[in-house]
């Protein structure tokens, strides 16, 4: 199948498709719905790659920050990913990191020969209003609420755990001024939930990816010495709450080796999707 750049006037129909699938890829309906304008994209954004000849088949972001997010018809990833070997824009393009389906991740690398230096595998789980069941209700003298920009000082411990617990590889390292950037733009931009034990932040979580109808929740981090005592369940229920309430349905990927975290969020109500990955490349 032939892969092509999108124009705007394709923009509608790559919405259309993204939207009908944004519970197995919130996040790349966030960076589309971020970089679409009504004739072009944003500029420095990066291109979308589409398939199908009546109809779009398959999306292929490739963000100018190095991350390619894979998306096709259930069941035609295989076949459909395979015409990306003869796309010039992907053949050129260099990723930093491949974020998706764990088939449709193996449908793009092999069809262009990249092989990541590290696989995270996940599990995708999902969440709306009709499966959710509240279970934790408040903790003595436990505050739950939204994040403020004046809370920095106390979130960035936690960000940087968060971020050597669950994020960084062998090949990352810890950068301390981006990480505090990045906390502070979420508080402006993703919603972000903290829990005070008195005057001490213990919890925190976050959406870190809204598309055009599903929040991905991410960033949850308790401190090491509050966990056990449900501090963890109170924030990401206060989280799941406001966005359930506006009518948002919620998806996140956990790695697979963390049981605790799956059944605390199969207690809520979440169900896994599938398997999904996060691949990086040197």
């Amino acid at each position: 199948m032939r892969w092509y750049r999108a124009k705007g006037r394709d923009f509608p129909l790559v919405e259309a498709f993204v939207r009908e699938r944004e519970e197995r890829a919130t996040g790349l309906a966030a960076r589309l719905k971020a970089c679409m304008r009504p004739n072009a994209l944003r500029p420095d954004s990066g291109d979308i790659l589409v398939t199908g000849d009546s109809s779009i088949r398959g999306v292929c972001f490739l963000g100018s920050s190095g991350s390619a997010f894979p998306l096709c018809d259930a069941g035609d990833h295989g076949h459909a990913l395979e015409g990306l070997a003869e796309c010039d824009e992907a053949r050129a393009y260099r990723p930093g990191a491949c974020i998706g389906m764990a088939d449709e991740l193996d449908g793009l690398e092999r069809a262009l020969g990249w092989e990541p230096q590290v696989r995270n595998a996940y599990r995708l789980m999902i969440l709306d209003d009709r499966s959710y069941t509240p279970s934790a209700r408040g903790a003595p003298g436990l505050t739950v609420r939204k994040a403020r920009a004046d809370d920095i000082d106390l979130l960035s411990p936690l960000a940087e755990l968060y971020e050597r617990e669950e994020v960084l590889t062998s090949l990352h390292r810890f950068d301390p001024a981006a990480s505090r950037a990045a906390q502070l733009r979420a508080i402006r931009v993703q919603v972000v939930y903290v829990a005070f034990s008195g005057s001490s932040l213990v919890a925190r979580a976050q959406t870190n990816a809204r598309g055009w109808a599903h929040d991905q929740l991410g960033g949850i981090m308790v401190s090491p010495r509050h966990r056990g005592m449900g501090f963890g369940r109170l924030v990401v229920q206060a989280l799941v709450e406001d966005r359930l309430a506006e009518g948002r349905g919620l998806t996140l990927f956990v790695k697979e080796t963390n049981v605790v975290a799956r059944q605390l969020y199969y207690s809520l109500g979440f169900r896994e999707l599938g398997a999904f990955r996060v691949d990086y490349f040197a």
